[in-house]
């Protein structure tokens, strides 16, 4: 049982993407994932100020179809976000589990973020080779 995750995208306006100030993450971006303990589906809801993300994040194992819900914490450079995500709301019989990743995503296209990354999870050990893609909805 892991939990998976995504972000992002960029504002309008005549600003270069690369500019943290023309980025505006905040809002709800859902996608696919997977990593080497399967696939799995994400929500984020951001909020940013300056260029720190903060939200929630509620994902589902597919296979197992088990929720999970979280936080996300980020920091915005240029087009890229490194994040942390904890999971920790699961139901019976994973009450006592924690999901913890780490990752980065790079927004493309003022609608999508695209990124990897790895964690692990209290319950069931570590996982790698995370993937992922959020769209904004």
């Amino acid at each position: 049982l892991v939990v998976v995750g995504g972000v992002a995208a960029l504002a309008g306006g005549g600003s270069s993407p690369t500019e943290p100030q023309s980025l505006n993450l905040s809002g709800t971006w859902s996608g696919n994932a997977s990593d080497s303990s399967g696939p799995g589906r994400m929500t984020w809801r951001l909020t940013q100020t300056g260029n720190t993300i903060r939200g929630t994040v509620t994902g589902t194992d597919i296979r197992g179809g088990v929720p999970g819900n979280g936080t996300i914490s980020g920091t915005l450079s240029g087009a890229t976000l490194t994040f942390t995500i904890n999971i920790s709301d699961f139901p019976a019989p994973y009450t006592n589990c924690l999901v913890i990743i780490n990752g980065t995503g790079t927004v493309k296209n003022n609608a999508t973020i695209e990124g990897a990354y790895s964690g692990t999870n209290s319950c069931f050990g570590p996982f790698t080779n995370g993937w992922f893609l959020l769209t904004r909805q």
